[in-house]
């Protein structure tokens, strides 16, 4: 899957694009939601709905060259918010964490919200 991330705010070097290992761990899809049980032998139940912020995006990628994993620490360091494009969408994300390896690379990022429409 082809993911490209670039920064929130104008950076002429913010921009990382890179082909995933595998489909990805793109965060599982869950609501908001609560039981417990009631004195009666019932249940009490919350639903507060779903929310895409709940979700953390895990890329693992085959490490392409030593400036693009230069420019995958500085996305990190230098930007709180990145926009993330990939096959369901383009979300608000925040830089969470980089594993840069010589086998594989893992870099991490926690959703804020999607900005297209389903």
């Amino acid at each position: 899957m082809l993911i490209q991330i670039a920064a929130a705010l104008f950076d002429v070097s913010g921009v990382l694009t890179f082909e995933t290992l595998t489909d990805g761990n793109q965060g599982a899809l869950t609501r908001r939601f609560t039981k417990a049980a009631t004195t009666d032998g019932g249940v009490a139940t919350t639903d507060r709905g779903f929310s895409h912020g709940d979700r953390e995006f895990v890329y693992r990628y085959t490490p392409i060259s030593q400036a693009h994993d230069d420019l995958a620490r500085r996305m990190l360091r230098v930007h709180a918010l990145v926009r993330v494009s990939n096959n369901e969408g383009v979300f608000s994300c925040a830089p969470v964490r980089f594993e840069p390896s010589a086998i594989e690379n893992v870099l991490t990022l926690s959703v804020i919200s999607k900005l297209t429409e389903d």
